[in-house]
């Protein structure tokens, strides 16, 4: 893939003097890959690297592939990891810098098709992102939604879910998350552990894995009823002990538990502190509302749910973004662009003005905050599918 297949656009952050946190200190442009789409729940999607970053993404075609991209924020190269026949949305790799050991500073990608066995793949040298090792599989079973974080002792952690089915029926399917760790680089993993079941007719759906600064992972999941034919509830999971063990924190929705819950990002904003991100659509389906529930870990409460703007819907709604602070959000509204939002008060404006955008996401190299998101998207169905991927600076 040559640098033609992609597309550099110029932009310009807007001045933001409502939001002091963002600042105009002349930014590299903003960066478009063109036929590149990457699933919220295969998180996070970029290892940094020496003197930039590696992001993976899937191309409508079935390409799992990693993009070399350096802090000006130019694709230096591009390497396709795997091909998928009738390939998904659900594709795209969860990617890590493993952080210590043996294999320390090489990139390991987990990934799936949307009910296929999960698979798993390491870079041969360190930063290094133009050979890999063979592809090998992690679970033969329908496995789908790789998500991956780190812990301080240098563990890795893989979440993702498992699909059975009993009979031809929906009413005989269901999915369970799991979670297993490796110790090792990714070299050996654990026997999967359940972190989210129950039953046939039911499907877990998570925010991605996240871990703390002192190695406790959360997660937030609603449930899928084939039943009713919409995603029920919402609940914060935390573990300290890779999911061995774990306390689960339900989230009153009140009187909007009847509307379809989206659950989107988790973000530890303090030490006992983690904030949800989820979307809430209408009863037609047709409009969605992003929130942020605040919950209290230690006391096992929540102490608070913000409202955020409509997001725009492609299948589902878009989500909002959270920053480290849990200050404020990012959105992509129905009306088009990207805004950025304050969450104590409320107050928000345009970070890009215009185009068709969805699933942001903030992430930090080097301490910069950087976001992500879908451009152009098109879900018709989990096979048919597009979309180019956006990224900038937002300081």
């Amino acid at each position: 893939m040559n640098r033609r297949d992609f597309l550099i656009s110029a932009g310009v952050v807007a001045a933001f003097s409502a939001i002091p946190f963002i600042r105009r200190l002349n930014p590299p442009a903003p960066l478009t890959i063109q036929n590149a789409y990457s699933l919220w729940y295969n998180r996070p999607a970029v290892a940094e690297l020496t003197g930039g970053f590696c992001f993976g993404y899937i191309t409508s075609g079935g390409e799992v592939s990693v993009a070399e991209i350096t802090d000006d924020l130019l694709v230096r190269r591009v390497n396709v990891m795997a091909r998928f026949e009738g390939a998904s949305d659900h594709g795209s790799p969860a990617l890590i810098r493993i952080p210590s050991g043996q294999f320390e500073g090489h990139i390991l990608a987990c990934f799936s098709n949307h009910a296929s066995p999960l698979y798993c793949m390491r870079t041969k040298r360190p930063e290094d992102i133009g050979e890999w090792e063979d592809i090998r599989v992690l679970d033969t079973g329908r496995s789908t939604y790789a998500s991956v974080a780190g812990l301080p002792d240098g563990r890795i952690i893989l979440m993702h879910t498992l699909q059975e089915r009993i009979g031809n029926s929906s009413a005989g399917e269901w999915r369970r998350t799991v979670a297993r760790s490796s110790d090792d680089g990714g070299e050996t993993w654990s026997t999967p552990v359940q972190i989210v079941g129950y039953g046939a007719g039911t499907f877990p759906y998570s925010t991605p894995l996240v871990s703390s600064s002192d190695g406790r992972c959360a997660m937030s999941y609603a449930i899928y009823r084939s039943e009713h034919k919409r995603h029920e509830g919402l609940s914060v999971v935390i573990s300290e002990d890779a999911f061995l063990s774990k306390i689960e924190i339900p989230i009153n929705l009140g009187d909007d538990q009847i509307y379809d819950t989206i659950p989107y990002e988790t973000r530890w904003v303090e030490d006992n502190n983690v904030a949800v991100s989820y979307s809430q659509m209408s009863q037609d389906g047709t409009r969605g509302v992003g929130k942020i529930a605040f919950v209290d870990v230690e006391n096992r409460s929540v102490k608070s749910i913000v409202t955020l703007t409509e997001a725009v819907v492609h299948t589902y709604a878009g989500g909002a973004a959270l920053d480290g602070s849990g200050s404020f959000a990012i959105s992509s509204p129905p009306g088009g662009g990207l805004i950025i939002q304050d969450i104590r008060n409320g107050n928000s404006q345009a970070i890009i003005e215009r185009g068709s955008f969805s699933s942001p996401w903030i992430f930090t190299l080097q301490g910069k905050p950087m976001i992500s998101a879908l451009k152009n998207p098109s879900i018709e169905t989990t096979r048919r599918f597009s979309s180019e991927l956006f990224v900038m600076p937002l300081a």
